[in-house]
């Protein structure tokens, strides 16, 4: 009996550990022949450690003999096979690119579309970028959606001219959103000073679509136009609805601009509203609540306690920032309340923080 026949019948062992052993043998063996029937086995196998093993099999020996059988595997309503042929052909890098190019073009279904740019993007080579890039001129909108946000994860600033391009004409909001992501993510000022120009003409906040608002506070955040940003902020009515968003912007900035942005009040003022308002993520309750203590004096000295005070019953990161609050007020009750929380404080990291800060003021 020939090697290959030998092997095939092992395949369709009932036991497993034959199976497993076999698929060994085909790869120790590079038995580029067994391949069809490595693949005609995964779309059948039941064992998941088998079929992993098969993957891995497939990924080390040349595919390129079944690629027309591999690529039907995108039509499986099974999600674990479509994922599969992913893998598989990715393993290949370049020599698949030409192959899954050319069934691109020929292919009218959308989501398989979208399963060859999920491959191209994963070998990730120059070949396959020039494959994603051919496909923002797709007709299909979640089609170039995809490509646009491969091309700003792998910051292709090649790109750049097309994706603008595409801001231009387009009348689909999420494409435009889509876009905007993909060139805030490669990151040129020069594009980003275009599409602000595209999305807030004149430099005027009034015209500015709401939809937009986040990415373009981001945008400004990354050129530091400070003004900018204020006038946005100023004609917000949500800050919570706005929250991450107006934290990631002044995350942004560099040192000297950020202490110019918090000195507006108007920004002070936000901060609070975002610290008090216990339905917002408290990671950025405390992102705002670090950027409010850069700013507070004694002149806030009861707003620091009133809003320290209610930190005291939150979550121990937003506790942590209350105790600060408190210890910066200097108000005249400060030492009182720190004192009774170091007596009912559990947590011994958050206790020794109260002391540290109960002792600042101890030495005032």
């Amino acid at each position: 009996m020939s090697l290959l026949k030998d092997v095939i019948e092992r395949l369709d062992s009932k036991e497993e550990d034959v199976r497993l052993s076999t698929i060994e043998d085909i790869v120790e063996n590079n038995l580029v022949e067994a391949v069809p029937y490595l693949l005609k086995r995964l779309t059948r196998e039941d064992s998941l450690i088998v079929k992993e093993t098969i993957i891995f099999a497939l990924k080390t020996l040349d595919c390129s003999g079944v690629y027309n059988q591999l690529f039907l595997l995108f039509r499986s309503p099974d999600a674990y096979l479509r994922n599969s042929a992913i893998d598989i052909f990715a393993s290949s890098g370049d020599k698949a690119v030409k192959f899954l190019m050319s069934r691109y073009n020929d292919e009218d279904n959308k989501e398989v579309k979208k399963l060859i740019l999920d491959t191209l993007y994963r070998i990730g080579t120059h070949n396959a970028i020039l494959g994603i890039r051919l496909a923002l001129r797709d007709q299909a909108i979640n089609v170039k959606i995809t490509a646009v946000e491969y091309l700003g994860r792998i910051r292709d600033y090649d790109s750049v001219p097309e994706l603008l391009n595409i801001v231009r004409e387009s009348t689909h909001p999420m494409l435009t959103s889509a876009v905007v992501d993909a060139l805030i993510n490669i990151d040129d000022k020069e594009a980003l000073e275009s599409i602000l120009n595209i999305l807030m003409p004149e430099n005027n906040p009034d015209l500015i679509q709401s939809i937009y608002i986040p990415q373009i506070l981001k945008i400004l955040g990354k050129l530091g136009r400070i003004n900018l940003i204020v006038a946005i902020l100023d004609r917000l009515e949500d800050i919570e609805l706005y929250a991450e968003e107006i934290i990631n912007t002044i995350d942004e900035l560099s040192n000297d601009l950020l202490e110019e942005i918090l000195s507006y009040s108007k920004v002070k003022d936000i901060l609070l509203d975002i610290l008090r308002n216990d339905s917002i993520d408290e990671v950025i309750r405390y992102k705002a609540g670090e950027y409010f203590l850069r700013i507070a004096d004694g002149t806030l000295a009861d707003t620091l306690l009133d809003i320290g005070v209610s930190l005291l019953t939150a979550s121990d990161s937003l506790k942590v920032i209350g105790i600060h609050m408190i210890g910066k007020s200097k108000h005249e009750e400060a030492k009182k309340v720190l004192l009774e929380m170091v007596e009912y404080l559990d947590d011994e990291v958050i206790k020794k923080e109260c002391i540290n800060v109960l002792n600042l003021l101890l030495r005032e």
